[in-house]
Order: structure tokens, then sequence, then C-alpha cells
């Protein structure tokens, strides 16, 4: 397992601020599909890497982080680095691979069942070998947020602190 760095530890924080300050844009848009959020997200994404290599000195920040940033669908020269697992290849919803490699999934939902999902599929991601650590994301859509809200009690929050701990997944709900 990779080790956590202070500078990886405030690189998926400020990752995850970003996306949560801006998250009003998911609650606002009138989108019909996940696919809708995903691009969202990935814009989000793209953005907070354009700032983080901006702060760390490079000239061409549009070039670097689109370098960076993967997705389903995007030809990569690291497609044919992953892993069969459980007879299959499969592939987070985005790819940071600079800084640090990164699987991010992205899942909504008005139940537990996205979550468990996504939650498992982080997971895979980083015990494979094939992800240093994963970044899930999950965006609830309960009228009161109450997925959100359950982070805080004390078998969830056990739960959020040993997927980081010992399996570098970083479970965030907005």
């Amino acid at each position: 397992m990779k080790k956590k760095t202070p500078k990886l530890l405030h690189f998926i924080e400020g990752l995850h601020e970003f996306i949560e300050i801006r998250s009003n844009l998911l609650n606002k848009a009138v989108i019909s599909s996940k696919f809708g959020f995903q691009d969202i997200i990935a814009r989000l994404i793209f953005e907070y890497l354009e700032q983080y290599f901006l702060k760390d000195g490079y000239k061409n920040v549009i070039t670097k982080a689109s370098e960076a940033l993967n997705w389903e669908g995007k030809e990569s020269e690291d497609d044919d680095l992953q892993s069969p697992v459980f007879g299959e290849i499969t592939y987070p919803d985005f790819v940071i691979d600079d800084p640090y490699l990164i699987a991010v999934v992205y899942k909504e939902g008005d139940n537990v069942y996205e979550l468990k999902q996504g939650i498992a599929e982080s997971l895979i991601y980083t015990l494979s070998g094939d992800f240093d650590f994963a970044y899930f994301l999950f965006h609830d859509k309960t009228q009161d947020k109450k997925i959100a809200r359950s982070v805080d009690y004390k078998l969830e929050s056990f739960i959020v602190a040993e997927m980081w701990d010992h399996h570098n997944v970083c479970i965030k709900i907005i």
C-alpha cells in the first residue's frame, strides 16, 4: 500500500473541497443522466488540476491537466496496464495519473446500493495494485440527505476511516 504523504493528503482534500464548494452545480443542474453529472465532475477535476499545476510552477497547465486526467472512453497509453479482476478489466470513471495515481469513482443515488457498489469498486482498484489511491464521491440524492448525514454515525465513520487508513480509499459524500 502506497504511503500517504502530507502533500497527497492536501491534494485529495483540496480536490474534494474544490468539488464540494462547486457541488451546487450538481444540485441545480437539470440533467437526465449520470453521464451529465460525470461531465460536470470531469470539468471540476480538470479545473482543480489546472490550479494545482499552476501553483506547482507549470507553464502550460491546460496540456499538463489534460495529460493527467483520463476517463472511461478516452484513449490512454495506460489502458493496457490494468489487471483483470474476477476475469475482467474494469475502469474507474476517471483516472488522475499525475501527481498521484488515483482512481476516481462517482456514484449517485437515493439509497445505499450505489454507495456500497462504489465502495467495493474503489476497493478493488487499490487492492489490485492498479491504483495507489481511490477517491470515491457519492452524490446523495435523498431529500433529507440522510446518507450524507450517516457518515457522522459511529459505525459509518469507522468504515470510512478504515477504508482510508488501511486501503487508501477516500470516501466522500455530498
